[in-house]
């Protein structure tokens, strides 16, 4: 799902400051009225556009690596995991890789 930029979310405060109605402005940047309130709330409380940084523990693989496991599978069908986790540069365990690979509705020997 894709979230309003600092850029998006400073122009939802000005037009809101100058009294544009909330859901047009949602409607100009083809966001929920919701996300659109939310936004504005979050600046009046904090000051700022930048998202909360998150908890929880980051993940072993971006969409990067992603793209990357689903090309070398792709590109080289009878692999073998050892084969993939040797050839895709992610420090990741085997139940990692096999959990990803699943994610992609991938196979592999």
């Amino acid at each position: 799902m894709a979230q309003l930029t600092p850029d998006q979310k400073a122009y939802a405060v000005a037009k809101s400051n100058h009294g544009t109605p909330i859901s047009q402005i949602a409607r100009e940047l083809n966001f929920s009225r919701a996300a659109i309130r939310r936004a504005i709330q979050h600046f009046k409380q904090t000051g700022s556009y930048q998202r909360q940084a998150t908890s929880g523990r980051p993940k072993k693989f971006s969409n990067r690596d992603k793209r990357a496991l689903q090309r070398y599978v792709l590109k080289n069908k009878p692999s073998t995991l050892k084969e993939i986790m040797a050839n895709v540069d992610v420090d990741a365990g085997i139940n990692t890789f096999r959990k990803e690979l699943q994610k992609l509705n991938l196979k592999v020997v």
